[in-house]
């Protein structure tokens, strides 16, 4: 016969596993969606307030024309249109207020076009004192700023299209540790500017047809990876700003300087980038900064150097105007080393893929600078046509 204290632990043990179950039923309780316009729910901000922490508030096509400012006052809480940012527009109905004003944190708002917060600092979408949100796939156009953050870090900024607006693309002010990746920021005054903001990091970002691309003032101990910023009146532009990294960023056809640093902009650190074709200077820089690393510098259209080795660096250094210093391994070319004929997508090797992009060039859809020019023209007659992208099939098969 089993002894009672035997069965009193059997209990206890089964009591335990019983509250254990239940406290993970209820904390996996699956999220609520909320859909806009439906039931009570015909703006977002009755969406919100409705809402839950962990709560999905989807946005269908039938609410574009809703004019509001939404306040988002509950964290957890993802805002996604139905079927992207064309089909789901987010206008303000006060123009001196923020559209989305983002006041929490771990909230995603992703697949919208926002516009119209023209009123003096105010944005498309604002994220004030908060910590990992992402903003992602969203057009922000026709407002003061675009995309603004302040005093927020640790946010995800991916994939969104802030063009047309009064002053800024994007704005970082006071943000640290944040991420933008894979965002267009055109035809504003600023591009993306970083005003006394540290930490973040910049990576595959295109910034074109602004007053500045990429400005980063008083800001120091960025990241800025494999950006383009071109068309601008001034490409990536320092102010007061020290410890930066800058690598693999394409600074072309800039009205003015690719890079420039100014006003004691010092210990940055800027290799392996292409300045091509700039109508001032490549670079330019009037503080003490690291042009290179130990063995890879920057490329520059405008160097006169040779490469008697063929090893891809210029035998004689560049002079960066502006000041004392010194690239003292330019590249002679933007892919750091000699190009392979007809090798247009860089990848080593001939093949059809290479072709393809000869055609879109002389279709008129790919660009075609003077390096491309030299790498895709085949047959010597300094222009790129069918014909080369022929000879290029040729070699592939």
């Amino acid at each position: 016969m089993k002894s009672k204290r035997n069965i009193s632990w059997k209990i206890s043990v089964f009591a335990l596993l019983f509250a254990v179950l239940a406290v993970i039923s209820i904390g996996c309780a699956s999220a609520d969606t909320i859909y806009v316009p439906e039931g009570g729910n015909l703006t977002i901000q009755q969406a919100v307030n409705n809402a839950s922490e962990g709560d999905i508030i989807t946005v269908r096509d039938a609410y574009t024309g809703t004019k509001e400012n939404i306040d988002v006052t509950v964290a957890y809480l993802t805002i996604q249109s139905e079927n992207g940012s064309a089909s789901c527009i987010v206008n303000a109905s006060n123009s001196n207020d923020h559209v989305f004003d983002v006041q929490q944190n771990y909230v995603n708002i992703t697949g919208f076009t926002v516009e119209n917060a023209t009123g003096t600092d105010k944005a498309g979408i604002y994220l004030n004192s908060t910590q990992h949100c992402n903003i992602s796939a969203n057009n922000v156009m026709n407002s003061y700023d675009g995309i603004r953050l302040y005093s927020s870090s640790n946010n995800n900024i991916t994939n969104n299209t802030a063009n047309s607006n009064n002053v800024l693309g994007i704005r970082l002010w006071a943000s640290s540790n944040n991420t933008l990746t894979d965002n267009n920021a055109s035809s504003n005054s600023y591009g993306i500017r970083l005003y006394q903001s540290s930490s973040n990091t910049l990576t595959n970002n295109t910034a074109s047809n602004n007053d500045y691309g990429i400005f980063l003032h008083y800001s120091s101990n960025n990241m800025l990876t494999s950006n383009t910023a071109s068309y601008n009146d001034n490409g990536i532009y320092l102010y007061s700003s020290s410890n930066n990294m800058l690598t693999n960023n394409t600074a072309n056809s800039n009205n003015d300087d690719g890079i420039h640093l100014q006003w004691f902009s010092s210990n940055n650190n800027i290799a392996n980038n292409n300045l091509i074709n700039n109508t001032n200077n490549n670079a330019y820089d009037t503080s003490t900064n690291q042009w290179n690393t130990s063995t890879v510098g920057n490329y520059y259209s405008d160097y006169t150097g040779s490469d008697n080795n063929s090893d891809g660096i210029g035998d004689t250094s560049y002079q960066i105007p502006g000041g004392s210093n010194i690239d003292y391994f330019p590249l002679m070319h933007p892919w750091g080393k000699p190009p392979l004929k007809g090798d247009l997508d860089g990848d080593s090797q001939i093949t059809s893929t290479d072709a393809a992009i000869v055609l879109q060039i002389v279709v008129g859809s790919s660009p075609c600078d003077p390096e491309t020019l030299a790498i895709a023209d085949m047959n010597g007659d300094g222009r790129v046509s069918s014909l080369d992208a022929l000879i290029i099939l040729q070699m592939a098969a």
